[in-house]
């Protein structure tokens, strides 16, 4: 039975009222604007605004992905057409609006009006024909059809253009708040932050007034006896305006006036504390409303994205329960769209937001706590969730004695010395191997001081930022290269079910020219920004300099350039690993399947490996070398070598050089090498990739109390 034959056979039919009537207003919400209330609130309210957009930002920046086992699953499906549609999901009368336009008027619409209607054009009741984008309707525009027992039976829709269109249940994706007194319509939160943000604009309101009235303070002439005659007033006015104009010429006299005449200044002049007070409080309110912390609102000099902060309390309370009720439209959405019966999923890669990193990354300091005292990494690993891969002997616990080899005398074992050209991941499995080995080797004394130890500490939290920049960085081009990859192997010109002898790796590789001009030049940019935050940090907060730092622009460039030729090489290095895996995945006769997973497993390996090691080395080096170019600036003198003090981070000549002090361009002997400073670009490679030391500046050798160990003895090794 179509449509018009239900409503035929639900004899009559209710048309609900629209949750704002028909009216065509940009947001849908009241109409018309007066002084008095606040009827556009996203216009008008910058709190209502910058609430919507707190939480509509971090759902519209994160990556969609789709799966086919479950939710934010491993089994992702990798379709060009799904993804172009994506990209541009919905369309204006402007043209098509983009993925993160959409999600955020999809978000705004919730919060201000509690639903957000999709409509789905007569395309997508053809299943063969080709699919237009989504419309997104002003929830003012939809009306609900019930039938006399109430059950929904359609929708009434009103465009822009005022045409009207009547359209089955099918046709529209309504996501909603639960709404206790309509069932077939949303609450927004805006009802509930209606009554703050009204006081608040018609604070406003009264403080502009205020304001345009004090710019022309006119005094108040009272007559006690009665009103002035005309000749008076002129007479008055007149003096007055002598009054006034004396004054701008900075004389100011005083008027004698006869009669019972009083002259009195106008009272209130500029808002009290009591009203600055309440409309803190008014705004914090629209933002609890809305689901936002209210610190939020408040100015704060830093702010922190780990677990205990409020961005997280955000993410997970409010942003993400509201994406997964937007995930479950885009589900239903995206199985009309293929079409082929199979159940899809989708869901908001939250792994790729900044606040998520950081609170992952607390998760595996935990989890390697955990692993350390004895706990398996399997059992480690489900319990916080982290879902790592397998591998042998993961079931099995380890105390930190069983992690040390011991050769035939009793020694404890150290690692061969790696080659200069020694690869970042080779060199993190060496920092592994040597972090096992202090279990048994001597504790080293310390030679800096506590308040050398705190610098470095300082130091390091400032250049955290720039290595979770350089990561994210850096696994987003790999990401970029594994899409490509995946396309030119799924779209290969192959049977189904094995790979062409003839097919080769370069046919199947991602463009090496193109990704590796956009990864030079987007690492590049964050070096430069970089070095500028280094040299300033140093010369304003640790050397005290009050007067303005210019970088030395010959200098900037060289490192630039040195860094440009690394990058290249650490790209180039990538390509060509993965070249190598394709060449044997032929070889071997993988189908398009299994060489698609070979892909998927080669890349995974290079980002977890690599990423963050080049992050790490990237930023030791931009940020030494900017440090170095101020301390010439500077004149400083001497220069002291700090070790991070990090036992993962632990190469015994670094170690030895903690609490070398040398005069400025002499170099710091760290075993055979010897390095000018940390990250020095022409020490060899095994010196600088992942190191986390630095130098500070320092008095001379002959000052004891730079070389006095600690009063505690605390040694963090």
């Amino acid at each position: 039975m179509n449509f018009f034959s239900r409503v035929k056979a639900a004899g009559s039919i209710i048309v609900g009222k629209s949750a704002g009537g028909w009216e065509k207003m940009f947001d849908g919400i009241g109409a018309g604007n007066n002084n008095a209330d606040l009827a556009r609130p996203y216009a008008n309210s910058v709190w209502v605004s910058a609430a919507i957009k707190f939480v509509a930002g971090p759902i519209s920046a994160v990556p969609i992905i789709f799966t086919e086992d479950r939710r934010g699953g491993d089994v992702e499906i990798e379709n060009p057409e799904l993804t172009k549609f994506w990209q541009k999901p919905a369309k204006t009368k402007g043209g098509l609006m983009t993925q993160s336009a959409f999600l955020t008027a999809t978000v705004g619409w919730l919060k201000l009006r509690g639903e957000s209607f999709w409509i789905l054009d007569d395309t997508w009741l053809m299943p063969r024909a080709k699919k237009s984008p989504l419309i997104l309707a002003r929830p003012s525009e939809m009306r609900e059809i019930l039938s006399a027992d109430r059950e929904l039976i359609g929708w009434q829709y009103l465009d822009g253009r005022g045409k009207q269109s009547t359209l089955i249940p099918d046709q529209v994706r309504q996501i909603k708040f639960w709404n206790p007194y309509n069932e077939f319509r949303g609450l927004g939160e805006w009802e509930a932050a209606k009554m703050a943000a009204d006081a608040d604009y018609a604070q406003g309101v009264f403080a502009r007034n205020l304001a345009k009235n004090n710019g022309d303070r006119g005094p108040i002439v009272i007559g006690k006896s009665g009103v002035a005659s005309k000749e008076q007033q002129d007479q008055i006015t007149a003096l007055l305006r002598q009054k006034r104009e004396l004054a701008r010429q900075g004389d100011y006299r005083p008027i004698f006036l006869t009669g019972d005449i009083d002259v009195k200044e106008p009272g209130l002049q500029a808002v009290d504390a009591a009203y600055v007070a309440q409309r803190l409080e008014n705004r914090h309110e629209i933002f609890v409303a809305f689901g936002v912390p209210p610190s939020f609102a408040d100015v704060s000099a830093s702010y922190s994205i780990g677990s205990a902060s409020d961005r997280f309390k955000l993410i997970e309370e409010t942003c993400m329960p509201l994406a997964n009720m937007i995930a479950d439209e885009i589900e239903a959405v995206t199985a009309m769209f293929l079409n082929d019966g199979k159940t899809i999923f989708a869901d908001f890669d939250w792994t790729r937001h900044s606040t998520m990193q950081a609170v992952r990354r607390e998760i595996f300091g935990s989890f390697k706590d955990a692993v350390g005292i004895g706990m398996p990494p399997r059992t480690a690993g489900e319990y916080f969730d982290l879902a790592l891969p397998r591998f042998p002997g993961d079931e099995i616990g380890r105390i930190p004695f069983n992690l040390t080899e011991i050769i035939d005398d009793g020694s404890t074992a150290d690692p061969e010395p790696l080659a200069d050209d020694a690869p970042e991941d080779k060199i993190a499995d060496l920092f592994a191997m040597r972090a096992k080995h202090l279990c048994k080797a001597a504790k080293p004394v310390r030679k800096t001081t506590k308040a050398a130890s705190d610098t470095w500490a300082k130091i390091h939290k400032a250049r955290e930022p720039w290595e979770r920049k350089f990561e994210q960085k850096i696994s987003r081009y790999l990401m970029d290269a594994r899409a490509e990859t995946l396309r030119k192997i799924a779209t290969s010109n192959t049977e189904e079910k094995a790979v062409a002898k003839s097919l080769d790796a370069l046919s199947l590789i991602f463009d090496l020219n193109s990704w590796l001009t956009n990864w030079t030049r987007g690492l590049l940019g964050i070096s430069r920004s970089a070095i500028e935050a280094a040299g300033f940090e140093l010369w304003s907060d640790e050397l005290g300099k009050d007067d303005p730092l210019t970088m030395p622009a010959a200098e900037v460039l060289q490192v630039l350039g040195e860094r440009e030729n690394r990058l290249k090489g650490a790209g180039e290095k990538v390509w060509t690993e993965v070249k190598d895996e394709l060449e044997a995945g032929i070889k071997d006769g993988d189908t398009i399947d299994e060489l698609a997973a070979r892909v998927k497993t080669k890349f995974k390996g290079i980002e977890s490996k690599r990423a963050k090691m080049i992050a790490i080395t990237e930023t030791t080096v931009v940020y030494e070398s900017a440090r170095d170019m101020v301390f010439r600036a500077a004149g400083v003198q001497w220069t002291m070598w700090v070790h991070s003090g990090l036992a993962d981070h632990a190469r015994l000549n670094h170690q030895g050089a903690d609490g070398q002090i040398r005069e400025l361009g002499e170099q710091f002997d760290l075993g055979s090498a010897k390095l000018f400073y940390p990250g020095d670009p022409a020490a060899p490679a095994s010196e600088v990739i992942g190191c986390k030391c630095v130098r500070i500046a320092a008095t001379g050798p002959d000052q004891d109390e730079i070389l006095e160990n600690d009063d505690d003895g605390d040694i963090p090794y």
